[in-house]
């Protein structure tokens, strides 16, 4: 005895002209679902009564909360109450081909592994090698609150700079540093840390004045034009010592600075470092004074240099 069973769906089926509509005698596509039964039965229809459709159009473009797909895209979703959920799978490291059969390059899913010993932690993954080796690279997501390094300069001194002294203080205007960094564009928010060693003292290790010596630091934001100064410089004070040695001091310290750049250009931050020398016993006749590079046969005397860390959100 043969047995037939009708299955019947709560649903109405159209076949119009230009598609096919499910529970809508007025499909927008070659495929159209309108669950809630929403849609008018001619004309044009509303984002609003699309907003719980499905429809595949004439181009192949697949909309999914919305009866019109962006034209750049293969499928289109829009919800503003619910959002999209990839695959949830745990990766077994980063290199992981076996847990995923020949996972397409461009693959995205999202890992539920956390193991630092194998270089591998949980959030959304792509896959940027080979199906038959595979790369998992995690997309990135930056904390409006945290910075993350971006990228490291470095300057070192390539000569001496002497200036003298008379009286009680002066400041070289022959800067011992024209540092630059560049920040890149539309970077609201980004902080420089910049670390400097420079080292100075007499030029004659028979002269033994009694001075400070230490920078003057000063920034430009419009390629060297107005510079304004920084907070960051610092003083030392010259240490008093037998007449057949060389006084040498190291001036070091640490500038914390936050630029903003809002431009779609690259923006280039100039940092100047002047010596500064304060003679608290004035002196009638000049003395010298050397900075950067104490002895230019033998740089191990001492040689000025810089290091900025750029950080970004």
């Amino acid at each position: 005895m043969k047995l037939f069973f009708t299955i019947l769906f709560p649903a109405t089926m159209c076949f119009a002209q230009n598609g096919v509509g499910i529970n809508t005698t007025n499909p927008q596509g070659v495929f159209h679902v309108d669950p809630l039964k929403n849609n008018p039965s001619s004309g044009n229809i509303t984002l609003s009564q699309s907003k719980d459709d499905f429809i595949i159009t004439e181009k192949g473009a697949v909309g999914i909360g919305t009866h019109l797909p962006d034209a750049s895209s293969i499928l289109d979703i829009q919800s503003s109450n619910k959002g999209l959920l990839v695959p949830r799978i745990a990766l077994t490291d980063r290199l992981d081909a076996t847990t995923i059969t020949s996972p397409s390059k461009g693959l995205i899913i999202y890992n539920t592994t956390n193991d630092v010993t194998k270089d591998i932690r949980e959030g959304l993954a792509v896959n940027t090698g080979a199906p038959s080796a595979p790369i998992w690279e995690y997309i990135q997501t930056k904390e409006a609150s945290k910075y993350s390094l971006e990228n490291i300069f470095t300057e070192q001194a390539k000569n001496s700079v002497y200036f003298s002294v008379t009286g009680t203080s002066t400041s070289n205007t022959n800067n011992l540093f024209d540092f630059s960094v560049e920040i890149p564009p539309n970077s609201i928010d980004a902080k420089l840390i910049i670390n400097y060693n420079i080292p100075g003292g007499p030029a004659d290790e028979v002269v033994k004045p009694s001075a400070y010596i230490g920078t003057i630091i000063s920034k430009s934001v419009d390629g060297g034009n107005t510079y304004t100064n920084v907070t960051g410089g610092s003083k030392i004070p010259l240490k008093v010592l037998p007449s057949d040695l060389l006084n040498i001091e190291i001036i070091n310290g640490q500038i914390i600075d936050t630029v903003s750049n809002t431009s779609n250009v690259p923006l280039i931050v100039h940092y100047k470092f002047n010596a500064y020398v304060e003679q608290f016993v004035s002196s009638s006749t000049p003395v010298y004074y050397r900075f950067n590079i104490i002895n230019e046969q033998d740089n191990s005397w001492g040689v000025g240099a810089i290091t900025a860390q750029l950080y970004l959100k």
